[in-house]
């Protein structure tokens, strides 16, 4: 690396720092808006049912505040204490939507919102936009997948998307504990990271702020990985790499931007 080029990449890690104080700045921001006086939710004593069709191949979510199940079952159920949640169904396609970003430090009440899909269902497109509040996924699969999270932890079971997902994680904990990810676009936040996942075809990662664990299911002859680290630790394998690095040969290609704090590959066959 020409010494042009390595001011130029110092620069690069000095603005990534600022960035990541902003970041947190930020998270400070949206627990206190989370925590504020007041409560713009009208939530109901319990959760009821809302009818919806068993005819759905599309999901959009899009909540402010609140906790959000994806569970497994025999049919489509959806279960939510959220009196004003706006549902629609056109065609196919459902949408669940929220706005509310406050819930009151003075009630021990959250807003909550239960889907329940059939076992084995496959979607053409599942969406999720959280603002905060905590995410479990049991089993999912979809030709396109669209996550967007802003703070809370999110554990997904099983995750399945056959054509492409994007996965852009604010603040917390995103844990995929098995899946099948084609084309890969996994933008990290502030928190931990922990994938265990077959990646196939073209996929990136940029890492943020915090620690990512990925395990590959297959092995290294798998994989053609071009990393690039950032601050902090980038071990495959129990390897360390420093600076840029290709490695493997194999027909899926991932592409790793370090970010600041630990990064760890491993493949689960080796």
């Amino acid at each position: 690396m020409k010494p042009w080029q390595r001011i130029i990449k110092h620069l690069a890690f000095a603005l990534a720092i600022v960035l990541a104080v902003s970041i947190i700045i930020g998270i400070v921001e949206v627990v206190g808006m989370i925590l504020g006086f007041g409560n713009n939710q009208k939530l109901l004593d319990k959760s009821v049912e809302i009818a919806i069709s068993q005819d759905i191949f599309s999901v959009k979510i899009d909540v402010g505040a609140a906790e959000l199940k994806v569970l497994e079952g025999d049919s489509f159920t959806l279960y939510s204490n959220i009196k004003d949640l706006s549902v629609n169904e056109r065609g196919g396609a459902l949408s669940i939507k929220h706005n509310s970003k406050k819930v009151s430090i003075h009630s021990n009440k959250v807003g909550e919102i239960t889907l329940t899909i059939p076992k084995n269902h496959k979607f053409d497109r599942f969406e999720v936009q959280s603002g905060a509040g905590t995410i479990e996924i049991a089993s999912l699969s979809a030709n396109i997948v669209d996550f967007e999270f802003g703070a809370g932890n999110v554990d997904v079971g099983y995750l399945l998307a056959t054509q492409k997902v994007r996965i852009e994680a604010g603040a917390g904990e995103l844990n995929v504990a098995s899946g099948e990810l084609n084309c890969l676009d996994l933008d990290l936040g502030v928190g931990k990271t922990t994938v265990s996942a077959q990646i196939i075809g073209n996929s990136e990662i940029n890492c943020g702020v915090g620690s990512t664990y990925l395990t590959l299911l297959g092995s290294a002859d798998d994989y053609r990985i071009d990393v690039d680290t950032g601050i902090g630790a980038l071990r495959v394998n129990g390897n360390r790499i420093s600076g840029s690095a290709v490695i493997g040969n194999g027909k899926s290609y991932l592409n790793i931007d370090g970010g600041i704090g630990e990064v760890e590959i491993d493949f689960a066959n080796e």
